[in-house]
Formats: structure tokens, C-alpha cells, sequence
């Protein structure tokens, strides 16, 4: 619950009545013998604070009501069924007739209201639950990545739950970025997760603003809380290569084409075989940006490619032509990926029985289970991530000397752009100063003397 705080503190025009002070008039009323009706403090509200701004007007329904049920959303029919349990109480969208969860203060409802809500007409009601499900039934957020609207589901759902009776007119006041910036802070233990949770509410206003629906961006030029410089966390070569050796094969491959491709965690696991073409190029789709994108096969790949075994998609249904598979013979998901990679790299806080066990699941000695887990706890002190894997591609290929046009042309990146990737990506490294030294000696090639004779 947020506290409220005084409306003085607002812009000009803002009514002068301390907020805080209400809400106490309000508590001493609640405390009257019998209490007080919802119609004496709707009374006493009015009486005492004519026309408050929207955001004021919220903060006090809030202090009215904290110990009440909040009121359901439009479009929701409420049916209570005796049974001999007693009576349930069941939730069903009006217009679209689906159940929803059971919970109506739950970020799982409000995220089912959102969502059928977009398949009805747009609804001329002012509550956030209504821009939540317009945001989602636009064009605009449709058009997203898979990948990023499952995270901005999470998070506008929580952000609809929250705060399902605010008007979204509040979202003018500059007041209210206080109260967003509270609702980020709850997440603050995770400075990642905050900015996303965040950034995906900032989305939802920047669309609002860009339709008229607002005026004004309560968010605008927020500071995130996650600071951190990945340019220099590169995959050594030597991390690298224990980890083909030593990892299962079905991980070891994905590894392996992300380290020398250089393209997004979810566009190798969604490479098929149609996409491999007589050129010796994998021809693809990048899902980020839609565009069609051609990688020269490199030489370890090539390897690969040779033995990677194709399945028949008829006779396994969880395998659509994709190049690389899970151990049961399907493709991969995002999701099943993720859990696979990072419960390899939980052997480094295995003990000596889980070990055992692990080797025995896997068919291997308990000195390589000991390997893996050395490999694991070597990629957690050297804090990797997968995605350094994309970092890693645009080091090399700067060491080898290739351009900013030529790494662009590899990673699927646009020429515009290619000067700030480089500056988040590429590492420095000794390599590149012994070549950058070679070719000012070679242009230069002047030798001065030196008067110093050998003693």
C-alpha cells in the first residue's frame, strides 16, 4: 500500500487540502461505533475536497478502501455456486464468456482479463486494466518479439493488478511517476528485473502518448538501477573449447554455433536445415528486426554439420527441421534451452553424491562429472553468460582483422549502429595492439639512432 502525501507538493492549480490529513478524517469516521457507511465518507469526501486532481482522487479511494475488496474490472461476471463444500465463487469474462482464474487480486487474473480483453472492441473506459488491453491488442506490441512480450506480460500484468483502480488520466500528473517508481523499487533486489518491469510500463505509456490517449510520458528519461559493462567478459578460447569437449552434445552444439555465428541465443536454436544453402551460407531470418541475414559457415561449424543427425518430422512430432535438437530428439525451445544450459552450470554447487548420480544419468566416469564441474565453477568465477558467446563472435573477428562493414555483415547488425555495438562488445586485447603497433612500424619505417653505447 503506498502512502499517501501531501497535495501541495503537486503542480499549480492542485487543490490545497492536505491528502494525508483526509485520510485521517476518513480513519476517525471507520472508528465510530458501528463504523461509518460507504455513502457518510463518500459525503464527507465531497464536502470536504471538491474536484481533486485524478491522482489525489486515487490516493484517497485507496485509504477508503485498503481494508476493502477492490471493485472487479468492466466485462466481468461474478457467479457464486453453493456446493456441499460451501459456496465458490467463479469469475467469467462478460463479452468473451472464458473463466478466469480465481484470484481477482492475483497479476495471473488481471493478465487473463488483459487478454481477452484485446479481442473485444476498444472499450472508451479510463482504467489501467483497459490501456493494458489495448496496448496488448495493438499492432505495435503484437509486432514484438516472442521473447520480449512474454517479459512484458509479466510485467504490465503486475502493473495492472496493482494498480487496477487508478484512471489512466492520473498518468498526467507528474506526481504519479513517484508512484511508479515505488512500484519498480519492489523489484530493486534485482536491479535487472526492476529496469525491465519498468521499461515495459514506459512502452505502454510512450504507445498511450503516440495514440493522444496521453500527453504528457510520466516516465521519460528514468535512470535505470542495472549498471554493467559486459565489453570486456569474453569467452577465452580455452573455456570455450572445454566446454564443446566436455558438455553434453545437444548443449555443446548450440554453444558452438552462437560462438561462431554470432546471432541471438533464440535464432540458433530456430536454424534449420532449409536454411543451409549450396554457397556454404546459413541463410535466416533475425527475429529481432525481421530481416533476412546470410552467415558464411565457418570451418568448425562446417565440421559439425557433417555428423548433426536429421529426423524424420513425421515419425517425431517434437521436431520441425531445426539443425540442433535436444537429447530426446525434438527442437529446442527458448524455455527448455535455458533450463538445460543453467542446470549444467549448477554442477559447481553439486556435491560428491549428486555428482554420482549425475554422472550415472549421463553415462559418463565421475572424473568427467568432476571435469563438467570444474568447467562450471571456472564459467561462474568468470561471470559468462550465454549472450557474452555474441561478444565473443565480434572480439574474434575484430583480432582478425576484420572491419566495421565486415563484423556488421557476420552479426546482422546495421552499418549505422555497428560503432556502438562494438564499443559494448569488443574486448581490446593484445592481439589487436601488437597488429595495430605492426602497421605503424610498417608505415612509418623510420629508425632513430640511439647515442647510448653498451657499457
Amino acid at each position: 500500500m503506498y502512502a499517501t502525501r501531501n497535495a501541495t507538493s503537486g503542480p499549480p492549480g492542485r487543490n490545497t487540502k492536505d491528502v494525508s490529513v483526509i485520510a485521517d478524517q476518513i480513519a476517525k469516521l471507520t472508528k465510530l461505533k458501528g463504523g461509518a457507511s460507504a455513502d457518510i465518507i463518500e459525503f464527507h469526501l465531497k464536502s470536504v475536497v471538491p474536484a481533486l486532481p485524478a491522482l489525489d482522487q486515487w490516493r484517497l479511494d485507496r485509504t477508503v478502501t485498503m481494508t476493502e475488496t477492490k471493485p472487479l474490472p468492466l466485462n466481468i461476471n461474478k457467479i457464486i455456486k453453493n456446493t456441499k463444500r460451501g459456496p465458490i465463487t467463479y469469475y467469467y469474462h462478460r463479452a468473451t464468456k472464458k473463466r478466469l482464474p480465481d484470484d481477482p487480486e492475483s497479476a495471473t487474473f488481471m493478465l487473463a482479463y488483459a487478454r481477452e480483453q484485446a479481442t473485444c472492441a476498444p472499450d472508451k473506459s479510463d482504467t489501467m486494466p483497459m490501456l493494458v488491453s489495448r496496448y496488448m491488442g495493438s499492432p505495435e506490441y503484437q509486432g514484438l518479439a516472442q521473447s520480449t512480450k512474454r517479459s512484458y506480460e509479466k510485467h504490465i500484468s503486475n502493473f495492472a493488478a496493482t494498480f487496477t483502480d487508478m484512471p489512466v488520466i492520473a498518468l498526467e500528473d507528474p506526481q504519479v511517476r513517484i508512484e511508479l517508481l515505488e512500484w519498480r523499487d519492489q523489484f530493486a533486489s534485482n536491479p535487472r528485473t526492476a529496469d525491465l518491469a519498468l521499461a515495459s510500463v514506459s512502452a505502454m505509456i510512450g504507445w498511450a502518448v503516440d495514440r493522444r490517449i496521453l500527453q504528457f510520458h510520466a516516465l521519460k528519461g528514468v535512470k535505470k538501477l542495472h549498471k554493467a559493462d559486459r565489453s570486456e567478459i569474453i569467452w577465452e578460447q580455452e573455456i570455450l573449447s572445454r566446454f564443446i569437449k566436455l558438455a553434453p552434445k545437444h548443449i555443446a552444439a548450440v554453444v558452438l554455433f552462437a560462438a561462431y555465428t554470432g546471432q541471438r541465443q533464440s535464432d540458433v536454436l530456430e536454424l534449420k536445415w532449409e536454411h543451409i544453402t549450396d554457397d556454404k551460407k546459413i541463410r535466416l531470418k533475425i527475429s529481432k528486426s525481421g530481416k533476412r541475414h546470410a552467415v558464411t559457415i565457418h570451418s568448425s561449424l562446417a565440421e559439425w554439420l557433417k555428423h548433426l543427425p536429421r529426423y524424420n518430422e513425421t515419425k517425431y512430432k517434437r521436431y520441425n527441421g531445426t539443425i540442433l535438437t535436444t537429447s530426446k530428439k525434438g527442437s529446442w525451445t527458448a524455455d527448455g534451452f535455458r533450463a538445460s544450459y543453467n542446470k549444467f552450470l549448477a554442477l559447481e554447487k553439486y556435491d560428491d553424491d549428486e555428482l554420482q548420480v549425475y554422472a550415472l544419468e549421463n553415462d559418463i566416469s565421475i572424473d568427467h562429472a568432476r571435469e563438467c564441474q570444474n568447467l562450471a565453477k571456472d564459467i561462474k568465477k568468470s561471470e559468462l553468460h550465454f549472450h557474452d558467446l555474441r561478444g565473443t563472435a565480434v572480439t574474434k573477428l575484430a583480432d582478425a582483422g576484420a572491419t566495421n562493414s565486415e563484423i556488421a555483415a557476420v552479426t546482422g547488425h546495421s552499418l549505422e549502429t555497428v560503432d556502438k555495438i562494438l564499443k559494448k562488445y569488443m574486448k581490446p586485447t593484445e592481439r589487436q595492439g601488437e597488429a595495430a603497433m605492426k602497421k605503424w612500424q610498417d608505415s612509418e619505417q623510420v629508425i632513430y639512432a640511439c647515442p647510448y653505447k653498451p657499457e
